[in-house]
C-alpha cells in the first residue's frame, strides 16, 4: 500500500512538471520518471516523460521508450471512439506517443514506420489536436502512394493545408494536371502567405 501511495504522489508530481521550461526542470522530470518506473516499470506516462527529457540526438536513438509507452497505453484507450476527452491522461499519452513516433520516424527517413504510426494517430484524433496529418501525407508522398493519399483525404473529416497540398502533388504525380492545379489553388487560398507548405 505504501508503494501505491508513493506511486500516486509521484504521478501527481509528474502532472505538475510536464509543462517543463528550464533544463533544471527537464533534469527533474527525468529523475521523477525514473523513480516512477522503479515502482511501476511499465508506466506509459513515465516512459513518455523520460523520453521527452532527452536531448534530440539521444531521443532519436531511444524511440523504443515511446514504443514501449504506446504498447502499454494502447489497451487502456478506447480505440473504437475517435477523439480525446480532455481529462483522459491515457488518451493524452497515447496521442503524444504516436505523434512523436510518427514525426521522429519521418525525420529519420523511416517512412513506412512513420506512416503506420501517423495512420493510427489520425484515426484516433479526428479533431486535429496532434500533428498526425503532416507525417501521414508527407510519408505517403515520399512513398509515392498517390491513390492512398486521395483515399485518406476522402476519409479525413478535417480539411487541412497539408492535405490540400498533398492532394495537388498526388494529382500531379498521377498525371492529372487539371486536378492538380485546382487542388493547388485551393491550398494557396487556405494560406496565401504560405504557398509552398510541403
Amino acid at each position: 500500500m505504501a508503494n501505491e501511495d508513493r506511486l500516486q504522489a509521484l504521478l501527481e508530481q509528474l502532472t505538475e512538471m510536464e509543462q517543463m521550461e528550464s533544463r533544471e526542470e527537464v533534469d527533474g522530470l527525468s529523475q521523477l520518471a525514473k523513480e516512477i518506473l522503479s515502482l511501476d516499470p511499465l508506466n506509459p506516462r513515465a516512459k513518455l516523460a523520460l523520453w521527452a527529457s532527452l536531448e534530440e540526438d539521444e531521443a532519436a536513438k531511444s524511440l523504443y521508450l515511446l514504443e514501449e509507452a504506446l504498447d502499454a497505453v494502447r489497451p487502456l484507450v478506447n480505440e473504437g471512439t475517435p477523439g480525446m476527452p480532455e481529462d483522459d491522461i491515457n488518451a493524452e499519452t497515447y496521442g503524444a506517443s504516436l505523434e512523436c513516433l510518427s514525426v521522429f520516424n519521418y525525420n529519420l527517413e523511416n517512412y513506412e514506420k512513420a506512416l503506420a504510426f501517423a495512420k493510427e494517430l489520425v484515426a484516433f484524433d479526428d479533431e486535429g489536436l496532434y500533428e498526425g496529418r503532416i507525417p501521414l501525407y508527407c510519408a505517403l508522398l515520399k512513398l509515392e502512394k498517390h491513390t492512398d493519399i486521395l483515399s485518406a483525404l476522402d476519409a479525413d473529416p478535417l480539411e487541412t493545408l497539408v492535405g490540400e497540398y498533398a492532394r495537388a502533388f498526388s494529382h500531379h504525380g498521377m498525371g492529372e494536371e487539371e486536378d492538380a492545379l485546382e487542388s493547388l489553388l485551393q491550398a494557396i487560398s487556405m494560406a496565401p502567405d504560405l504557398p509552398f507548405f510541403i
